[in-house]
């Protein structure tokens, strides 16, 4: 949603982007020299809590909810508490 991008957006959907406005995404798209690579574009989600569980449960050893929370909070780097530990997903 700047100069350097088309400011394209999802169609409303049914069953995602409940917290956006209009349940649309937006979806980059480079409009300079370079296309969409210039825009460094990432998402980052940590999952669902439910399949490192379920993982775990099939022999994933180490790989539970638990287990791997901290490492996410850490790679995280999130300063805001209320966001940093929040464990729902």
């Amino acid at each position: 949603m700047t100069p350097i991008d088309w400011s394209y957006q999802t169609e409303p959907q049914e069953a995602s982007c409940f917290g956006l406005i209009n349940r649309r995404s937006r979806w980059p798209r480079g409009r300079v020299l370079g296309g969409s690579s210039v825009l460094n574009y990432m998402l980052y989600i940590r999952g669902n809590s439910r399949d490192y569980d379920g993982w775990a449960q099939n022999g994933a050893y180490g790989w539970s909810w638990d287990e791997v929370l901290p490492y996410f909070i850490k790679s995280e780097d999130n300063r805001d508490p209320s966001i940093a530990y929040n464990e729902i997903m």
